[in-house]
Order: C-alpha cells, then sequence, then structure tokens
C-alpha cells in the first residue's frame, strides 16, 4: 500500500514537472547610439531572469566578431541578421560569440538587427539582439578638423552608403581622408564649413580594418595652411536588446511610411541623394515598392543596335548615301549620341506598327543625312530581345 502510494506521488510530480509555466512576455532594449563612447561599456539588459552583457567593440579578423555573456547557461545558440546565417557558438557554459563575414557586417551598421536564439540548459527561449554602428572614437589632432562621431547609413539612389561627416574651417579649398588600406571615403562639400565622407558598400568596414590603421583627416585652406587629425574608426555594440517574446515583432524592420513615401517623390530616386528623407533602412521599404527604372541601360541597348544597324545599312547604301551628300559610315557612327535617344510613349508617335503595351521601342535622329525628317526607331521585347532597328520618314 505504501509503494502505491509512492508510486501515485511519482506519477502526480512526474505529470507536474510536464507542464509548460505560462511565461510573462518581457523585453529589454538599450540604444546608445548617441551616448558618449565612455558609456557602451555599461551595455547590459535583462529581461524574464535573463540578463545579457555585450562587449562593446566589435572585433575585425578574418570575420567580424561579436562577443557578449548571459546569466543562464546555454544548451542552443544560432544567430542571423537579415535572413543571412552567421556562426553562433557558446565558449563556455554563459559566454558566446557571433562572427559574420563583411556582408553580414555591413547589413548589421545598416540596422539591420544580429539576432541570437539561445535556448538554457532549463528549457528557456530568449532572443538577444544586437545593432553595431561605426563611430570616429578618440581622435586627435588640430581643433579646426572636427568629425562626428556616428558614420551613418544612407540610400544614393538604391545603393547603400555609410556617411560620416566633417566640419572644417570656411576657408578650407579641400577636405579628404586617407589611411593605408585604400579604402578612403568619397569626399566632398556640402555646405560652407561641412563634408561630407562617403564610403560604398564593403569599403567602411575596410577602412577599419584594423582600428589602429586610422583615417587621416586633413584640410587645406586657401593659403596653404593643413590641419589634420588622426580619427580611429571603431565598430561598437550600440543597441543590445533581450526579450522571451517574437522578435519580428519586437523589433520589426520598418515599413515605408507616408512620411518617407511622399518626400521620395520630390526625387529621382535612381540617382539622388536621397538621406534627407531619412536612414537606408526607412528609406529601402519605399524604394522596394517603386519599379526600378532601367532606361538608361535600354538606352545603351539600342545605341549599340543602332550602330551595328547602320555598319549593315551602309555595306549596301554607303556609295549611295555619300554620293547625295550624305555621312560617310565613321561620321555616322559617331553621331549615335545616347542624349539624343527618347522613348516612344505615345501611339500616335509609333509608326512601327509593334504595340507599346508588349514592347519597348526607341528613337535617334537620323545620323545618315542629319538634319532630315527621317528617324530610326529600335524595337525590342519587354524581355529585351530586340526586333527590328530600322528608319522611317
Amino acid at each position: 500500500m505504501k509503494f502505491r502510494n509512492l508510486a501515485a506521488l511519482a506519477l502526480l510530480l512526474t505529470a507536474c514537472g510536464g507542464t509548460v509555466e505560462d511565461t510573462n512576455p518581457e523585453t529589454d532594449t538599450v540604444d546608445l547610439a548617441d551616448a558618449p563612447a565612455d558609456s557602451l561599456a555599461q551595455l547590459r539588459v535583462r529581461a524574464d531572469g535573463m540578463t545579457v552583457w555585450a562587449e562593446p567593440v566589435i572585433s575585425p579578423s578574418s570575420d567580424w566578431l561579436f562577443e557578449g555573456r548571459v546569466s543562464h547557461s546555454i544548451s542552443e545558440i544560432s544567430a542571423t541578421v537579415n535572413g543571412r546565417k552567421a556562426n553562433a557558438k557558446a565558449v563556455s557554459a554563459r559566454k558566446f560569440e557571433i562572427k559574420m563575414d563583411t556582408k553580414a557586417f555591413e547589413d548589421n551598421l545598416g540596422e539591420y538587427p544580429l539576432l541570437i536564439d539561445i535556448t538554457t540548459t532549463t528549457g528557456k527561449n530568449f532572443t538577444v539582439m544586437m545593432v553595431a554602428r561605426a563611430r570616429f572614437e578618440n581622435t586627435t589632432g588640430s581643433s579646426k578638423v572636427y568629425p562626428w562621431k556616428n558614420i551613418e547609413p544612407v540610400m544614393v539612389g538604391r545603393d547603400r552608403f555609410f556617411r560620416g561627416r566633417v566640419t572644417a574651417p570656411a576657408d578650407a579649398e579641400w577636405v579628404q581622408g586617407w589611411n593605408d588600406d585604400d579604402s578612403e571615403p568619397i569626399a566632398y562639400q556640402v555646405s560652407e564649413t561641412h563634408w561630407n565622407f562617403d564610403w560604398y558598400a564593403g569599403a567602411l568596414a575596410w577602412a577599419a580594418h584594423p582600428t589602429e590603421d586610422a583615417l587621416d583627416i586633413v584640410a587645406e585652406t586657401k593659403d596653404g595652411t593643413r590641419y589634420r587629425r588622426w580619427s580611429p574608426i571603431v565598430m561598437s555594440v550600440t543597441k543590445l536588446g533581450v526579450t522571451n517574446e517574437d522578435p519580428s515583432e519586437v523589433w520589426p524592420v520598418p515599413a515605408c511610411t507616408s512620411k518617407v513615401r511622399e518626400c521620395l517623390g520630390k526625387f529621382d530616386v535612381e540617382n539622388d541623394d536621397l538621406a534627407s528623407c531619412g536612414s537606408a533602412i526607412e528609406v529601402s521599404p519605399c524604394l522596394a515598392e517603386i519599379p526600378e527604372d532601367n532606361t538608361a541601360d535600354w538606352i545603351q541597348r539600342y545605341a549599340s543596335d543602332l550602330r551595328s544597324a547602320i555598319i549593315a545599312h551602309y555595306r549596301v547604301h554607303e556609295a549611295d548615301i555619300v554620293g547625295s551628300g550624305g555621312n560617310t559610315r565613321p561620321q555616322a557612327l559617331v553621331s549615335v549620341d545616347s542624349a539624343d535617344i527618347e522613348e516612344v510613349k505615345d501611339e500616335d508617335d509609333n509608326p512601327t506598327g509593334f504595340d507599346l503595351d508588349d514592347h519597348r521601342i526607341f528613337t535617334h535622329p537620323d545620323v545618315t543625312f542629319p538634319g532630315s525628317d527621317m528617324v530610326w526607331f529600335g524595337v525590342y521585347r519587354l524581355d529585351g530581345s530586340l526586333v527590328d532597328v530600322g528608319s522611317f520618314n
């Protein structure tokens, strides 16, 4: 009888042990993007009994290394950035490191969060979030040259750049940044005392690898005086979070807003600087809604096809054309100018007989008898295949 009671108690305890406790949703996030560099040592968050500490400086090696520790022992760990898998590893019971390649790291610098999924040995699930930022730190030299702390992701057309800003003397003739590994930014003046430094894809990460290879910022004034500031670029974790909720709801990637959409309507989104509309991660979803204008590629294609058609045309008609006072073949080929190519948008301007709903049609003024009423037409299917190049009066 006593044994049966113990067995029953064991079954009851087993059943209770299999019951999943209700978990209260908790999230903690700290954002120190605009804080002084020395405050980054205080990066710590806590939710549902889980405390997370992050090493503030990201180490460049063959990959980019994020390091952290947690208050519960790790059973499983994995990580992604913008859908790209990163190499996650528990280096001890409560310490972890994440390694990622430059492409994934630049996405993180572009404010796409590094999401680290952790299962503890007690069966609890958490997601740790980290976002890094490139910053000028511990700069030394002339106070006449001042690099702003944060290097920020912006969109220029459909390309993401990382933009640093530098204040220099009003009489500066030029301002430039140099280093030892040919990853210098594109420098240009935006106001009397302000200059932008833009790094294209891949260049910023290289500029900070290693950190000791600082950017040498030099400003030269009209009288030939040079001011120099030694400016290390440091990659730092500036945003840290932990949650036991769905990370896509806690830290959602921004969607297109009406404010950004309206702002983009004022620009040529294929070529203009779009930084005034928002950060790269705010502008990108709105750009994705706008069909990409590849007209320039089609124009270059037509210019090439037109030259080929002219060569074939002159093989048959060159003597008649030149004898009537027209251009020679070399003159005709030189006369092909992409700036003179236009796309036909109205059926009233389309003598080719091909439907504009199913074709793209381009025109160029005559190059055989300059100034004549003849026009050369190039007709393409929407898949890009050439239908015909010919002339019409």
